[in-house]
């Protein structure tokens, strides 16, 4: 994590400290507090923070600062070594941030110090496993980043959580929206669960993770015209089938994301079977094409696709 670790008077590192002063006795800023700042946060994963730690007992301490549409105080004492943190809740975007840290101190020093710094919240990298390009058996997949990245992690796990195989790539700077071909060599055991980690220029990492377990099922003939409900025979063809479904969903780790795929030959088939799954229980597992290849539309479960939210 992009961090800043920050002494009074280190204006190169971004914090103004323009007209600090000490009395009784004469203490440099320097020797009174201990400074950090954490810049840059992606949002949902981390926020900006100001922490001030002082190295003597502080008998009084008023830490006041506004930052961007947040405002943020600390006041009380605080022993030498404590900390005092101030965490900003602020948009994606750029931040001036301003205060004051004003304290007293057991030995009879004061401190009156401005702050004048910035902070930046970005979006988090987006991972995109292209779904065409994904191969567990054989030990590939191509993914793509919204940001330039500097490391990217692949692993693979059975239903039990035990790692199956995996590669990390160290890639320097890999660009934005470049697809990254990654291979690892295949492990033994059921591929269930697949897990991208990718770590951006600022230190931050972001995780995707996509279930890649997979059962398919001979769905029975199913004739349907125009928007009339399926006919008692379909209905006992489909309810035929329900017992390895219900198995195969029972085989998972309860909470598990599957999804129930329907592949038809035609809007009204695919909509009469996804209606009545939905009315037996399958509501909001259920997911449905038509004139799709059923093993190419089962391996495509990305759900930014548009077509996977009809």
């Amino acid at each position: 994590m992009n961090t800043g670790s920050i002494r009074w008077l280190c204006c190169l590192a971004g914090l103004v400290a323009s007209s600090a002063h000490a009395q009784k006795p004469s203490t440099a800023p320097e020797n009174l507090f201990r400074l950090e700042i954490v810049r840059k946060a992606p949002l949902g994963i981390a926020k900006p923070t100001l922490t001030v730690s002082p190295l003597i007992d502080a008998t009084s301490l008023s830490l006041r600062v506004i930052c961007g549409p947040a405002a943020e105080q600390y006041q009380g004492p605080l022993l030498a070594g404590d900390r005092a943190r101030l965490v900003f809740d602020v948009p994606v975007g750029n931040h001036e941030c301003f205060g004051q840290l004003l304290a007293s101190f057991a030995d009879g020093s004061l401190g009156d110090v401005p702050l004048d710094f910035q902070v930046s919240v970005t979006a988090p990298v987006e991972i995109i496993i292209q779904p065409t390009e994904l191969d567990v058996a054989s030990g590939r997949t191509v993914v793509q980043f919204s940001r330039p990245v500097v490391q990217v992690t692949v692993g693979i796990y059975d239903v039990d959580g035990s790692l199956l195989g995996g590669q990390t790539v160290p890639l320097g700077n890999h660009p934005a929206n470049l697809p990254l071909p990654v291979r690892w060599a295949p492990g033994e055991g059921t591929p269930f669960r697949m897990q991208v980690r990718a770590q951006d220029t600022d230190g931050f990492w972001t995780d995707r993770e996509r279930i890649v377990w997979r059962r398919d099922f001979a769905a029975p003939p199913v004739r349907v015209r125009g928007s009339k409900p399926l006919r008692r025979r379909d209905v006992n063809r489909l309810d035929a089938i329900r017992p390895q479904i219900d198995a195969a969903f029972k085989a998972v780790p309860v909470g598990t994301p599957l999804k129930l795929f329907i592949v038809a030959h035609s809007d009204d088939a695919a909509v009469a079977m996804a209606e009545w799954f939905a009315a037996e229980g399958y509501a909001e597992r259920i997911r449905y094409r038509v004139g799709e290849d059923a093993a190419l539309f089962a391996a495509v479960q990305d759900e930014r696709d548009s077509w996977m939210m009809r």
